[in-house]
């Protein structure tokens, strides 16, 4: 693969519609096509995602029927802790191997590994939205 075609496989994974555990799943297989080992990634990271949000709708569809309290949250909570965890392990990997300095765009490696960079960033935005979201919704319950 070359640089322009590895730029524009960054670029479509860039605005990838989907689950975030699909977007990991192509993020991994562009990795692999540029010569990547994602053997490394294979510590349950989507398996870990797809729990948290089962859990997430699971609290979205109580809400229908009773409100929330803390107990509603505390599952979620252990599995974000454990999503943190994984995604933080991959970063550090990620971080220790993406090519730095000024001439990197020009190394075809630096776009797989930039693009799990942008994946596992997404993993942990959507995990800090899911928590800032069961603490509005425990804030309003105990307003009422």
């Amino acid at each position: 693969m070359d640089v322009k075609s590895a730029n524009r496989r960054l670029n479509e994974l860039n605005h990838f519609v989907g689950t975030p555990h699909k977007r990991w799943e192509a993020t991994k297989k562009f990795a692999a096509e540029c010569g990547i080992d994602t053997k490394q990634f294979n510590k349950g990271l989507g398996p870990t995602w797809e729990s948290v949000s089962k859990l997430a709708r699971g609290a979205g569809e109580t809400k229908q029927y009773v409100p929330l309290d803390e107990r509603s949250f505390v599952q979620l909570r252990k599995e974000i802790a454990k999503l943190d965890k994984i995604v933080a392990g991959y970063m550090a990997i990620v971080n220790a191997k993406t090519p730095k300095g000024t001439n990197r765009t020009n190394d075809v490696n630096f776009y797989p590994w930039k693009a799990l960079q942008y994946a596992l960033t997404n993993f942990q935005q959507r995990s800090e939205r899911l928590i800032k979201a069961a603490d509005e919704e425990l804030k309003k319950t105990k307003v009422r």
